[in-house]
């Protein structure tokens, strides 16, 4: 068996297996997390980008001075923890308008609260659909701190180990993580003896010991 060093490029490529591993589950349990969502929720985007107190700017000012919006991202956010946000995504609005930018490079987004979206009465439009989206946004950072975990413990434990030989020796099931290539090293034999094997094998064995067995029987050796 080869002989196969952990290495830094190792571990990148473990890292990258963890990660489709990862995205795998999420494209599984939640398929429709990241898909465009079509429905015309024309007035939660107004709301989110011009603010409750200003969006009634939005009928007042010329339509020409407005860039009109068909497809766009609505950010969600918590005011309770500002590590949960997530965008939602909707195609098909026929009366939503960014409002003026503030500069040259300005750009204006839709940004509502969870809190402010539950507050909404149930019809609204697009209310339920962004609540089912921030539910499937809490699975989906569940999955990926739990794989995020996963990737550390797994660095760690190859961190103190002097090969991957060794690795899998100790705890088997680490080739689940390991990339096929590193996989085929540690399965192959060292090149030195294949080497020597092949010289062996260009020559003609059965003839050279038979020559040595007659040689041995005439009292020549």
């Amino acid at each position: 068996m080869g002989t196969v060093y952990i290495t830094n490029e190792l571990k990148d490529r473990v890292r990258s297996k963890i990660n489709v591993m990862c995205k795998a589950e999420r494209a599984h349990d939640l398929p429709n997390f990241q898909k465009p969502i079509n429905l015309d929720v024309s007035e939660l985007y107004n709301i989110g980008c011009w603010g409750k107190a200003n969006v009634h700017l939005c009928d007042l000012i010329p339509k020409d001075w407005l860039s009109k919006k068909e497809h766009v991202e609505i950010k969600i956010i918590s005011e309770e923890d500002i590590t949960l946000k997530t965008s939602v995504e909707f195609a098909g609005l026929t009366r939503a308008y960014a409002r003026p930018k503030d500069g040259y490079y300005g750009h204006t987004n839709s940004e509502l609260s969870i809190e402010y979206v539950r507050s909404l009465p149930k019809d609204t439009v697009g209310r339920a659909e962004i609540l089912e989206h921030w539910e499937q946004a809490i699975a989906s950072k569940e999955i990926e701190l739990r794989w995020a975990k996963i990737q550390d413990d797994i660095s760690v434990f190859l961190g103190k180990c002097k090969s991957l030989n060794e690795a899998i020796k100790l705890f088997p099931n680490v080739v689940m993580y390991i990339d096929a290539g590193d996989m085929e090293r540690v399965q192959r034999k060292v090149e030195r003896k294949s080497e020597r094997k092949q010289i062996v094998k260009e020559i003609d064995t059965q003839s050279l010991t038979a020559a040595a067995i007659a040689a041995k029987l005439m009292g020549t050796i």
